[in-house]
């Protein structure tokens, strides 16, 4: 897997698009150190997070997530739900209304939960500056305008925090703490801890990616591979489980606004190079998101007639 510097700043971009757009072709993955993002801020928001996950579950369940309320707690342990992942998690929205709203509904008056506000606030405001640093370097190393995908990825979007935690399992080799899949979105900014578990599938093996504090590890969604025209790769991943350890991971996911039309940019199209996919909305793609061919859906005719 890649890794890239200093993408915070503004030193040396040709060459970091360099690195960034060669990992996203070749492993749809890449690290990001020197992000300016304050280790201290992290640091913070993992204990408010073990504070929430070691709540009772009755407590836990008063902030559940539903189909109308994007802020809120998933379990996934078969304990609790007939998924077969073993992890929970919590969805965090960068609208201060929906985070009070979802504290409320855990703490009541309990507990003056307004740093807990803040940190995910103050957090989430830099994950959005990062996601959108990344997304204009990599637009420039396609040859691309660099707002190009940032046009999509805008604060009235349904971009969310989620905070996974994956208690210690009793049988790590029967369940995985989340099941091999693809990030729909544009793109995904990960956190692991000290732990580790994070693996891609790479020419049919699974490869770990360890885990650094001063790291963030950058994926490539469905979305930006779709606007890349293949140029980049959403790649399998999953988080496997361990018996003794508990495990916590920051996911910040970078959703496209509900109506915009998703095309490939023209400069990525030509006689070589036809469109691989038609244009569509992230609200219609979304309907198809538990959908395994789902990019297939999109596929363009042309396209199908050259492969086939």
């Amino acid at each position: 897997m890649g890794f890239v510097g200093q993408v915070g700043h503004g030193n040396d971009d040709e060459l970091i698009a360099k690195k960034m757009v060669e990992a996203a072709e070749k492993w749809g993955f890449f690290g990001v150190m020197n992000h300016s993002v304050s280790l201290e801020l992290i640091t913070r928001l993992q204990a408010h997070a073990r504070r929430f996950f070691n709540l009772p579950m009755e407590q836990k369940l008063k902030g559940g997530r539903t189909e109308k309320i994007r802020t809120g707690y998933v379990a996934g342990s078969p304990n609790f739900f007939p998924q077969k992942w073993w992890s929970e998690a919590v969805f965090l929205d960068w609208n201060p209304t929906q985070l009070q709203q979802f504290f409320e509904r855990v703490w009541s008056q309990e507990c003056d939960y307004h740093d807990i506000q803040a940190d995910v606030l103050e957090y989430t405001a830099a994950m959005g500056k990062l996601a959108r640093r990344t997304l204009s370097i990599l637009a420039a190393g396609l040859g691309l305008n660099r707002d190009q995908f940032n046009r999509y990825f805008r604060e009235e979007s349904t971009s969310v925090l989620r905070i996974n935690h994956y208690p210690p399992c009793p049988h790590p080799d029967k369940i995985e703490g989340l099941d091999e899949h693809r990030d729909p979105m544009l793109i995904t900014i990960l956190h692991q801890d000290d732990v580790g578990g994070l693996q891609i599938l790479k020419d049919g093996k699974w490869v770990g990616i360890q885990p650094n504090p001063e790291t963030f590890i950058v994926n490539i969604g469905d979305i930006l591979m779709m606007m890349s025209n293949e140029r980049f790769q959403s790649v399998m991943h999953r988080a496997v489980t361990n018996s003794s350890k508990p495990r916590m991971s920051l996911v910040f996911g970078c959703i496209p606004v509900d109506d915009d039309v998703i095309t490939i940019p023209e400069k990525l199209v030509d006689s070589n190079h036809p469109a691989k996919f038609i244009p569509f909305t992230w609200k219609d793609f979304r309907k198809n998101i538990y959908c395994e061919d789902r990019m297939d859906i999109y596929c363009s005719l042309e396209e199908e007639v050259i492969s086939n």
